[in-house]
């Protein structure tokens, strides 16, 4: 087999709810299988989600130690074979037409491509839809049309502009971050709306929504004016066995 276009890079701590649906989602899209590869970097699973990943034909890494979610992310694109390389979230599933929409975009001669994210529920949508809006009006208005945040969990890199720029830091927000850095770079960026993937919503009800967005919001605050000194997040949304 030659080496494949597109590697898509999913961390995972006991996700044996979602992994399954997130590799079918991929697997159904319109690309043949040798012109990508899907990397599932495993935290320490004590569940199925292993065995699920393996059987449905990704190749797992296991880590010894539950890093942060950026080193399990570095690590997967450390590895990873394909010119480009894709994130994704381990619960989130994708349209059928996600990895064709990322190579439209490289063969238009970008090098990050990216898209929004739907939780399925009103007001979160209305929250998401909005960050989007006002992160792509600033992208229009101050960054020439490059979108000012490209989220992790929906996102693609050239592989050596991925490396260059310095991949991700073990930072908390840590997406918004390399995207700071990706837009001091110069680097070409395209949003792409056919790429929104569906995400599920127990970030906000974890802590609630106000508690979760309020907390996000102070994050950016001391990232944006404080220094990066945030550790990163370990597994945010890891499940018990």
């Amino acid at each position: 087999m030659g080496r494949p276009l597109i590697s898509v890079v999913i961390p995972t701590v006991n996700e044996q709810k979602f992994v399954g649906k997130c590799i079918k989602s991929v697997r159904g899209c319109h690309l043949s299988r040798e012109r990508y590869e899907i990397i599932v970097v495993d935290g320490g699973s004590t569940d199925s989600t292993v065995e699920i990943a393996k059987k449905l034909g990704a190749r797992v890494l296991l880590e010894k130690e539950t890093h942060g979610i950026s080193i399990a992310r570095n690590r997967g694109a450390k590895v990873a074979r394909g010119k480009y390389v894709a994130f994704l979230d381990c619960d989130t599933t994708v349209p059928r037409g996600w990895l064709y929409f990322i190579l439209q975009g490289f063969e238009q001669g970008y090098d990050v491509v990216c898209g929004p994210v739907s939780y399925g529920k009103f007001w979160y949508d209305v929250y998401s839809n909005g960050v989007f809006a006002l992160t792509n009006l600033l992208g229009a208005l101050f960054f020439g049309g490059r979108p000012y945040y490209v989220t992790a969990a929906n996102s693609a890199y050239s592989a050596a502009l991925f490396w260059k720029v310095g991949a991700f830091r073990d930072v908390r927000i840590e997406d918004a971050e390399l995207s700071r850095r990706l837009l001091r770079a110069g680097t070409s960026m395209m949003f792409d709306p056919r790429m929104k993937i569906w995400m599920s919503p127990r970030r906000f009800e974890h802590k609630g929504f106000v508690r979760t967005v309020l907390g996000w919001g102070i994050e950016q605050f001391l990232q944006l004016f404080g220094g990066i000194s945030q550790k990163g997040y370990t597994y945010r949304h890891a499940q018990k066995k």
